[in-house]
């Protein structure tokens, strides 16, 4: 068996961290370089408020004991467009700007 000396080890380690070290350098170069967070804060601002609208949403499926399931009233709620079509729900009244 071979015996490893220092000076083979130390090369060999570079040789493994140096593409990670390049690349964590990169990385943070590039985040620094982002744009700074004050004007981030006026884009904010600046976005359009969501739309709410009159959602009409699916009824559930109630079991209470022994009792067949039975489906409940479909409920009218105000969110926003996007939201009513994620729960599965008709847009019922769209605003009047």
């Amino acid at each position: 068996m071979r015996m490893i000396l220092h000076d083979e080890i130390i090369p060999r380690l570079l040789l493994r961290t140096a593409p990670m070290a390049i690349f964590i350098l990169f990385l943070f170069v590039g985040i620094c370089a982002a744009e700074p967070a004050s004007s981030r804060g006026q884009e904010s601002k600046e976005r359009i408020k969501p739309v709410t609208v009159e959602c009409l949403l699916p009824s559930q499926l109630r079991s209470v004991g022994d009792e067949p399931p039975r489906l409940a009233p479909r409920r009218k709620v105000t969110v926003t467009a996007e939201e009513c079509k994620e729960r599965g729900g008709e847009i019922i009244q769209a605003p009047s700007n």
